[in-house]
């Protein structure tokens, strides 16, 4: 009997002593409301990396700014189903980053929060999230899969910025706005736009590998300067019969959304149908 009971002690006192270290690389802090605690940096050299879901009784809700940045060990990282928003540069010069399991609990990012993770292979968004940030992925050359919410409206400037291995993404209907530079310099191939799109900013393909467009079936869509600027191998522009305008912004010629792309004849004329000029 006595012989159980010391066995069940070392056990359980082994098990509390493996809890409280696995804890110790993490720092954190409470939330204002004292309901919550908020990770907001990590002193451990572990390649796998799994976030607690609770610290000191309370449930992990949040990774704070810059939390994880630039540490070179982590190659995979699970983020526990209580975090529901994840900081700017959060994960951001984490350049042996290969995999990352976000859970559907998470309805927020902040700028850059996976900017230069080199080796990063594949995102999938979780369904609440209503906004890719500004530079979310910039310079995430291995990036080659991405799967979009159904939720999103907006992709931030700069957001997928030198992602030359994406060469294709599904953009959802829903999604209103892309910001400038926001898949500039990426592996872009043919690009689908979705009816509900009606902003396309400032150079936000340009330099990509876009070799077809199609636009949306819309007559409110303003498509910004240099939008298309240098897409070398661009030659087809496909625009549905039933558009008739389009608004093409320029201050003048070296501004012009196709600029330095040589488009097929049918394009040009297709352009010039709905508005284009090419002397601006």
């Amino acid at each position: 009997m006595k012989k159980m009971t010391f066995a069940v002690l070392f056990a359980v006192f082994g098990a509390v002593l493996a809890f409280g270290q696995e804890f110790s690389d993490f720092e954190f802090r409470t939330n204002g409301s004292g309901d919550g605690v908020i990770v907001t940096g990590y002193r451990g050299s572990a390649p796998e990396l799994s976030v607690p879901a609770t610290i000191d009784g309370l449930p992990v809700i949040e990774i704070a700014n810059n939390a994880f940045a630039r540490n070179l060990d982590i190659v995979s990282v699970r983020i526990p189903q209580s975090v529901t928003r994840m900081g700017s540069g959060v994960f951001a010069g984490c350049r042996n980053l290969v995999r990352v399991e976000v859970p559907v609990s998470v309805r927020e990012f902040e700028d850059a929060a996976f900017k230069d993770c080199e080796n990063l292979l594949e995102f999938e968004f979780p369904p609440f999230v209503e906004s890719v940030p500004r530079e979310m992925f910039s310079g995430c050359v291995s990036l080659g899969q991405v799967r979009l919410n159904p939720g999103l409206t907006r992709i931030g400037e700069s957001a997928f910025a030198g992602t030359r291995a994406l060469t294709a993404i599904e953009f959802p209907e829903g999604l209103t706005h892309i910001d400038g530079g926001a898949f500039g310099q990426s592996g872009l191939t043919d690009l689908f736009l979705p009816a509900s799109v009606v902003a396309i900013a400032y150079q936000a393909f340009a330099s990509s590998n876009i070799r077809t467009v199609h636009f949306p079936n819309n007559n409110r869509l303003t498509v910004g300067e240099s939008a298309f600027a240098q897409c070398g191998s661009l030659t087809s522009v496909i625009i549905p019969e039933t558009v008739s305008t389009v608004d093409f912004e320029a201050r003048n010629r070296n501004y012009v959304p196709f600029y330095l792309v040589s488009l097929n004849s049918a394009s040009q004329a297709a352009l010039r149908k709905v508005g284009y000029r090419w002397d601006f």
